[in-house]
């Protein structure tokens, strides 16, 4: 009576149920059988997503990491830049600089 049924609809069927409606022993343990298997295999995918959501926490936090790291260097090469601006607008030229109309870095 109840083979061939999916897992929602096997799962649907002992929800619902008040279990008076007749089943045989055979198709009781079918039913703890089949809700054994269903259970196992929810279990499992949940472990499995559990692994995948741990993973990717961790690539996160990876990527956080890294990107406060990038965001220092770029701040550093701008304090850099804007040091080395404020000291080509306060330098004294040289004669072979004003010369040769060309800035001379060290």
């Amino acid at each position: 009576m109840l083979t061939g049924f999916s897992n929602y609809d096997v799962l649907d069927f002992i929800m619902t149920s008040d279990f008076v409606e007749g089943l045989t022993e055979s198709e009781f343990r079918f039913l703890l059988k089949r809700s054994q298997k269903i259970i196992r295999e929810l279990k499992s995918n949940e472990i499995g997503n559990s692994y995948k959501m741990d993973e990717l926490n961790d690539k996160i936090k990876k990527l956080q990491t890294e990107h406060v790291e990038e965001i220092s260097n770029l701040n550093k090469v701008l304090e850099n830049a804007q040091r080395e601006l404020i000291e080509l607008k306060t330098k004294k030229l040289t004669l072979k600089e004003r010369i040769s109309g060309k800035i001379i870095q060290k």
